[in-house]
């Protein structure tokens, strides 16, 4: 077990988890899964044509983008989803 891990004081079991059941979206770090999760927010469901409607909404994972936590960390840009959202209205058009 790395040493950050033990300093932590996490347990084996704490690590190794099953994510939590009743989540609406299972976050997976890194630049490669923000991209991920980008582009099927955007381009897969076209969810961003209803963010307007649906980004307070609390539970389900299109509801509103969860992009958060991959800006947080600075594994995602905001400027890369800006301009991918920019393409996608200038494609489907704004409401």
């Amino acid at each position: 077990m790395p040493d950050l891990v033990k300093d932590l004081k996490y347990t084996k079991e704490e690590i190794e988890a099953p994510p939590y059941e009743r989540a609406s979206f299972i976050f997976k770090g890194g630049e490669e899964e923000g991209l991920k999760r980008l582009m099927n927010y955007i381009w897969e469901t076209k969810c961003l044509a209803d963010y307007g409607t649906t980004r307070n909404q609390l539970s389900g994972e299109n509801f509103s983008s969860k992009l958060s936590p991959w800006f947080a960390v600075g594994a995602l840009s905001p400027r890369s989803a800006y301009f991918m959202a920019r393409s996608f209205e200038e494609k489907y058009g704004h409401k």
